[in-house]
């Protein structure tokens, strides 16, 4: 009976992403190089709601990003880094390098600093 819900987990985690990413004004597509992650319509409007420094929602996208990754859905993370990535060019001064870089540490773009990269 264990195994149903491990065989069903990065599913249900995308299942789960997709209804969260809302609060931040995304939205998953399929694109023609895989998934892709995309500004929703309403994206300015969410973005005011967690677009602040030092926010905690950073946190939050960074393990949304590495439980992605490590779900073994690594082309999701990635597409999420890469709509992260531009928010962060058109938002910088209130996102952050620091937390570009944990999202990139954790969307799988670059080895943890001092770790053992990957396999």
């Amino acid at each position: 009976m264990r195994s149903a819900p491990r065989r069903n987990s990065a599913r249900g985690s995308c299942d789960r992403w997709t209804r969260c990413s809302s609060f931040y004004g995304f939205e998953r597509a399929a694109g023609p190089r895989g998934p892709e992650v995309r500004r929703s319509a309403d994206f300015a409007a969410r973005a005011a709601c967690w677009i602040h420094p030092r926010n905690h929602n950073y946190l939050r996208l960074s393990r949304i990003l590495d439980c992605t990754a490590t779900l073994g859905l690594r082309d999701h993370a990635a597409a999420l880094l890469r709509c992260l990535e531009g928010v962060h060019r058109e938002h910088g001064d209130r996102i952050g390098e620091f937390t570009l870089d944990r999202w990139r540490e954790c969307g799988g773009s670059r080895p943890s600093p001092g770790g053992g990269g990957a396999a």
